[in-house]
């Protein structure tokens, strides 16, 4: 279950989810002279600082931050990674002389240096991408800093067991869980190629005429753990699939077959075998959920009241 989540690690998410839909092959290429995007207080902030970081962030999800082909997806992602330094900034400056981080976090810091230089080849792929080790001091102590803010807004005891069931009264819709049960046929083919778009196109009308089974299909092209089970993927709730999938499966009725859905997997032919009654999520079920989104709204508006009394000024358009 989720516990209360720092801003490096939502605006972590927000950024996987941007990337993850358009990673291609082109080079970002990084400006020879640091641009001054904002400045926090007497703190300024880079466009070196802004992508080295984005670098970093991306490479331990598994992404490439310079392999991105996506001129507005690179700016979301940057402006989100600025915004993250922002923040940060703002709470270095907010805790300077007051020994707010625990005794031992510079020593912790630097040993997840230490562990990831150990990592073969990474220091080299690091000074490639920019990405200092003062880059990743700044990455490591950025979790230090949301978890002091975190635990000082929270000392009065908010959110409270009241807030939490009262949120869960307000919201009872975002607790719903909608479970199916569905089997899949899936062309592998991350590039999405014509011939196998045909393939499964063939494969769906046999299926439609009756000239074979959805369960022979899927043993026959799946590469997964269901070609043994007909494609079998068992139930499962909405959030659980890529988007594409879970839009076209929650979409059919017991019994249909999908039409072609094209995902970063390659293609998939659906269908859905059993739907069970809408239900919802008991509030201690929930009960962590909304500790977290209730922490993160206070965090936002506690942040917000720091970055004015700090002063933050934006440099650039």
């Amino acid at each position: 279950m989720k516990k209360n989540m720092s801003m490096r690690a939502r605006v972590t998410a927000v950024v996987v989810l941007l990337v993850a839909t358009a990673l291609s092959g082109c080079a970002v290429g990084a400006k020879d002279e640091p641009v001054k995007l904002a400045q926090v207080g007497d703190i300024e902030i880079t466009d070196k600082e802004v992508n080295a970081l984005a670098e970093m962030t991306l490479y331990i999800q598994g992404f490439d931050f310079s392999a991105l082909d996506d001129e507005n997806l690179e700016k979301q992602i940057r402006d989100s990674i600025l915004e993250m330094i922002i923040d940060t900034d703002t709470l270095i400056k907010y805790y300077e002389g007051k020994n707010a981080l625990p005794e031992d976090t510079e020593e912790k810091v630097q040993s997840f240096i230490d562990s990831a230089y150990e990592t073969e080849g990474l220091r080299q792929t690091f000074e490639e991408k920019g990405v200092t080790e003062e880059t990743m001091r700044f990455f490591a102590f950025a979790q230090y800093y949301d978890e002091a803010f975190i635990k000082e807004i929270t000392e009065g005891g908010y959110p409270s067991e009241d807030d939490i069931a009262a949120y869960y009264a307000e919201n009872m819709e975002d607790f719903a869980v909608e479970e199916i049960r569905a089997s899949h046929i899936l062309i592998s083919d991350a590039e999405h190629t014509d011939e196998n778009r045909k393939l499964i196109e063939e494969v769906r009308e046999k299926i439609i005429k009756g000239e074979t089974t959805f369960e022979e299909m899927a043993a026959e092209y799946n590469s997964d753990s269901t070609k043994d089970t007909g494609g079998d993927l068992n139930y499962f709730e909405r959030g659980s699939m890529v988007p594409e999938f879970e839009e076209a499966a929650f979409a059919l009725k017991t019994g249909e077959i999908s039409g072609i859905v094209e995902s970063e997997y390659g293609y998939h032919l659906i269908k859905v075998t059993d739907i069970r009654e809408k239900s919802y999520k008991s509030l201690t079920d929930a009960e962590e959920d909304i500790r977290t989104i209730l922490t993160g709204e206070i965090y936002e508006t506690e942040i917000e009241k720091l970055r004015e009394e700090t002063g933050v000024e934006y440099l650039t358009q």
